[in-house]
């Protein structure tokens, strides 16, 4: 995916790929539980959905230049943060929307992004999050004080649910 090839698409020549579709998997992280799917060193174009990530430190990773990668309606079980992406270029914006992430730590910084070149706000909303605590905070600073700033709108934390309830949703996901 960090190759580009120029491509006839309808008669339009473009570098632009068709998205990587990432979906319906259950991927459980063992050896070096980083981050659920590691968007990393310019990969891009990824659509990641109807996944159950168990068992990773974080969830949405995209780092060294990766881009355009779409997290939704994913379940993430980790013990650090959901989402962590570098600085996007402008029109190269990341997103992770309608996805459950449980965090087994109190107020983690659910989501982290670096400043740089362009505007690094991922699209973010309508996430579901559960911590120790029912706590978070994003970027280091309040979900509150993003959601009042018009980003991350319909995102709401909660206390963690029960083992048999998250259980429960994995299956519902994955249509088992």
């Amino acid at each position: 995916d960090r190759q580009p090839f120029f491509v006839d698409r309808g008669g339009v020549g473009t570098f632009e790929p068709l998205r990587n579709v990432v979906t319906g998997n259950f991927m459980m992280n063992q050896e070096n539980p980083q981050e659920a799917i590691d968007n990393d060193d310019g990969s891009a174009y990824y659509d990641t959905h109807h996944n159950f990530f168990p068992f990773s430190s974080g969830g949405m990773k995209n780092d060294f230049g990766g881009h355009d990668n779409v997290h939704h309606n994913n379940m993430y079980i980790n013990t650090d943060r959901c989402v962590y992406i570098c600085s996007q270029l402008p029109g190269h914006r990341d997103q992770f929307f309608n996805n459950t992430c449980v965090v087994y730590a109190r107020n983690p910084d659910y989501a982290l992004w670096k400043e740089g070149l362009g505007d690094p706000l991922p699209e973010m909303h309508g996430n579901r999050v559960y911590t120790l605590d029912g706590r978070v905070t994003e970027n280091g600073r309040s979900l509150a004080y993003w959601q009042a700033h018009g980003h991350d709108p319909g995102t709401v934390v909660q206390h963690m649910p029960s083992e048999e309830e998250l259980l429960r949703w994995a299956r519902q996901l994955l249509g088992m």
